[in-house]
């Protein structure tokens, strides 16, 4: 522990020397929160700081990005704000990332305790009057709207770093067109460009290299990939069905799980899965249940999805082995349509969207699947819907 201390030491002096200032380690310094996403609001407590900002920073050091500026809020002597920047959490686990509060006139750095960078969840809310992506804290805490789009922005899904966001866009009457964005919102690029077609459920595979979706491309919903650039599109599958949608890579990458349906209503729709190049698909849950929104489990054991028979309020989510084994039923009578699930990073809890007993409007709901309850994450105004945390 001593020496690794000291290399620490070293190290800082290093950077401290490399930037011009001599380092002030001040044990009055605080961080709160000590962990949160990409955009929570932290306070950084302490002496010193001076009452204005002038050419004075906040860095985050350490961690797969290395160092990264973070945006102030607000400066004053004894307390400084600002944003968690966009700092990568490959798989979704919490990476500890060293806080620096840099000032450079009077050339002093300050250098504060850990902080932990965690995997947010993100949502779709239309709080503001139109469908957003927000991100959220796993508590539930610091909402943020990432996308500030006058259209329709929906599904969104992480890219397996954490860095980037695919979801659905549409304006007028353009038919909604899957996109990526970096995780502070901004740089969005259309995957694919179309007018004609209606695309959706965008999902990342687990090495980066490909986005899955539903597309009308060819006249009825199928799955594709593409690249993240938006080329070298790739037409999974060929059904000849009513529609074939949500698609969800399993953490391997080697298998694809996806809803079906074979006939007009939705009760006809069923979770199936199949090799990641479109063959060997197998159906797992039976016809006439009305099946969607399938979400593979972090260790590839379980697939979650959403039962909603539109004639039977009997809706619930539900787990099943990957071989369609061992189907379990997860809530209860008091969440209506719940849909939407996705595992947490760890696999030891569930975020979904559902409408609460005497509502009207979706919220995102967290099923802890340890203490075998559910927490309430989102409260109006608006609605919000298709939660998403792992990858």
């Amino acid at each position: 522990m001593r020496k690794r201390f000291w290399l620490m030491v070293l190290l800082l002096s290093c950077l401290a020397a490399l930037s011009g200032c001599s380092w002030l380690f001040d044990p009055g310094i605080t961080l709160s929160p000590t962990q949160g996403a990409v955009h929570t609001l932290v306070a950084i407590r302490g002496r010193g700081f001076g009452n204005t900002q002038g050419a004075g920073r906040v860095l985050f050091m350490g961690g797969p990005t290395g160092a990264t500026y973070a945006d102030v809020v607000s400066w004053s002597d004894t307390e400084i704000v600002f944003r968690v920047p966009m700092v990568s959490t490959p798989g979704g686990v919490p990476v500890e990332t060293t806080v620096g509060v840099e000032i450079q006139e009077p050339d002093f750095c300050y250098e504060s305790t850990s902080f932990t960078v965690v995997r947010g969840i993100l949502f779709q809310s239309s709080r503001d009057g139109n469908w957003e992506i927000f991100v959220m804290n796993p508590d539930g805490s610091s909402q943020t709207n990432l996308s500030h789009f006058s259209g329709s922005d929906t599904s969104p899904c992480w890219s397996p770093d954490g860095t980037r966001v695919a979801f659905v866009s549409s304006s007028g009457p353009q038919e909604p067109d899957p996109m990526v964005m970096t995780a502070d919102g901004s740089g969005r690029a259309a995957l694919t460009d179309s007018p004609y077609h209606i695309d959706s459920d965008p999902r990342w595979s687990p090495d980066g290299s490909r986005i899955a979706f539903a597309s009308e491309w060819d006249l009825t919903p199928e799955i594709w990939t593409v690249k993240p650039d938006g080329t070298d599109p790739i037409r999974l599958t060929d059904f000849n069905i009513i529609g074939v949608f949500s698609p969800c890579w399993s953490p391997d990458g080697s298998r694809i799980a996806f809803s079906a349906s074979e006939g007009s209503s939705e009760n006809d729709a069923r979770i199936a899965v199949m090799s990641a190049d479109g063959t060997g698909a197998l159906y797992i849950t039976a016809p006439g249940h009305g099946d969607d929104d399938p979400s593979w489990s972090p260790d590839g054991q379980w697939i979650v999805f959403a039962r909603n028979r539109t004639d039977d309020e009997d809706s619930a989510l539900m787990a099943v082995r990957p071989d369609g084994s061992e189907l379990v039923r997860l809530t209860g009578s008091a969440f209506a349509w719940p849909v939407d699930p996705s595992w947490s990073p760890d696999g030891s809890a569930i975020v979904f969207s559902a409408v609460l007993e005497g509502e009207t409007l979706y919220n995102v709901f967290l099923l802890d699947l340890e203490a075998e309850a559910v927490y309430r994450m989102t409260d109006g105004p608006g609605a919000h819907k298709s939660p998403f945390w792992g990858t």
